[in-house]
């Protein structure tokens, strides 16, 4: 999925990409809301355009991803090296404090395949 997959949630969107536009992306983003599905495809995304080998440009910029590049594909599939997941491992839905650590530790090396690092905390 690309960015102009997501009709409802145009606001956050147009948002991002103008982050993006600008070279201006923060260093977090909370995706707050009851369609959980759908903001982690939303975070998957935008972990997508950051690594994309070809992506869609506005003003020379990444704005969005091509989804079908290789790391696009991986991104998707939840194989790449460079974006990190941490979700709850039981019903109570608490992520411990060792998920929370080994992303951490995770997060501080450098990338291994892409420009950036990404990591998602699902709650």
């Amino acid at each position: 999925m690309s960015f102009k997959d997501f009709p409802a949630q145009q606001p956050a969107v147009e948002l991002l990409q103008r982050s993006l536009a600008r070279g201006r992306l923060a260093h977090g983003y909370l995706f707050a809301g009851h369609e959980l599905d759908d903001l982690e495809l939303l975070a998957r995304t935008l972990a997508k355009t950051l690594n994309c080998q070809q992506p869609v440009k506005r003003g020379g910029v990444a704005v969005d991803c091509c989804d079908r590049c290789l790391v696009c594909q991986k991104i998707e599939h939840g194989n790449y090296a460079d974006v990190h997941w941490a979700r709850p491992e039981s019903k109570s839905r608490i992520i411990t404090i060792d998920q929370i650590r080994d992303l951490m530790k995770e997060i501080q090396l450098k990338p291994t395949e892409a420009e950036f690092k990404v990591a998602v905390i699902v709650a």
